[in-house]
């Protein structure tokens, strides 16, 4: 191991002697760097640090062959700020390494899950296989992004399918992805396909409207209902088509 301040010069020079298997140069410039040089020939650039549990960590950062110097010793500096930030670069890296794949999380977790207790779980399989596999299979679960669950979701939709199949698949991949939080799978820590709409199937709804007498009799068994404020909030409903949420938040 020898200490020195790394330049173009000396790392196109460096090289291992035979009787060793690598050997270490520590920049001056940057604490941690180091140029490491095996006896193949290959160098590479290492950051050496400690984590917050005090053990030592040495985190490759690149080929010298597609790393410059100055581009090492920026990353480099970059993660000792997260260190000193009380990240640690190397758990993340860790982390990610970790996070599957949609597919592989849908065959190793899910499908297993619902197996146990889902009787209509080959709903699930065909929908997983015809639609949500051939969009989001090969992306890791943390690439994918809300943007990428509305274009899936309005792209079916464009491509002629029915609403009620549009929205059994957004259903479905909400509820994997809602596993996948609770489960705390790592690099998981949001649903993407939160607030996300579902598509309002118009076509199956039939609108009705209330009789003078029903709407006499419903108010009749408001007013005998326990609820004293019964009797005020469902003729303002009837009288006004607002909201009932509208109608109970309502100030003066």
């Amino acid at each position: 191991m020898t200490t020195q301040t790394l330049t173009n010069t000396l790392i196109n020079r460096a090289e291992c002697p035979t009787t060793v298997s690598k050997v270490d140069y520590f920049d001056t410039k940057v604490n941690g760097l180091l140029l490491k040089v095996l006896k193949s020939g290959r160098k590479t650039y290492y950051l050496r640090y400690r984590s917050i549990r005090g053990k030592q960590i040495e985190l490759k950062l690149g080929d010298v062959r597609v790393l410059s110097l100055n581009d090492a010793r920026e990353l480099a500096s970059q993660k000792l700020f997260k260190v000193a930030m009380g990240e640690d670069p190397m758990a993340i890296k860790t982390e990610l390494k970790l996070t599957p794949t949609f597919a592989n999380f849908m065959a190793d977790r899910y499908m297993p899950f619902v197996k146990g207790y889902k009787r209509s779980w080959q709903a699930d399989d065909s929908y997983l296989r015809n639609h949500l596999l051939p969009a989001f299979g090969k992306k890791y679960l943390d690439e994918i992004t809300k943007h990428d669950v509305i274009q899936f979701h309005h792209g079916m939709r464009t491509k002629g399918y029915a609403l009620g199949t549009c929205n059994r698949c957004l259903i479905l991949l909400r509820y994997a992805m809602n596993l996948a939080v609770r489960w705390e799978i790592p690099g998981v820590t949001a649903n993407p396909t939160k607030d996300v709409p579902l598509f309002e199937d118009l076509a199956g709804k039939k609108e009705r409207f209330l009789t003078e007498e029903e709407a006499q009799k419903l108010y009749e068994t408001v007013c005998r209902s326990e609820n004293p404020m019964l009797k005020f909030i469902v003729p303002m409903l009837i009288l006004t088509g607002a909201r009932k949420r509208e109608v109970l938040d309502a100030k003066w």
